[in-house]
């Protein structure tokens, strides 16, 4: 019989995720340069960007059940950028 196999990350994912970590603390670095130290993922790309503007044009109805965001799975990058951009980029968190 042979030996168990142990899991161990190859050089490349090591590599991976040591740079998604130290891009990590690059963004915070950057956003707490740009006067939003809570943030902390990295900057959404145009397309997710564009849906979530979608979304929150949707006008909520209560009563009717629509809600802009009802059924979106929303990540913290999501969030993040939602509250930045509150109120055409002028929100209460700069």
């Amino acid at each position: 019989m042979s030996e168990p196999r142990q899991h161990s990350l190859l050089p490349t994912q090591t590599f991976a995720l040591r740079s998604a970590h130290e891009d990590r603390d690059a963004w915070h670095t950057s956003w707490a340069a740009q006067g939003q130290p809570w943030r902390t993922e990295p900057e959404l790309d145009s397309k997710r960007q564009a849906e979530l503007e979608v979304r929150r044009s949707i006008v909520p109805d209560i009563g009717q059940g629509i809600s802009p965001f009802k059924g979106v799975k929303l990540s913290r990058s999501d969030v993040e950028w939602l509250l930045a951009t509150h109120e055409s980029k002028h929100g209460p968190l700069h």
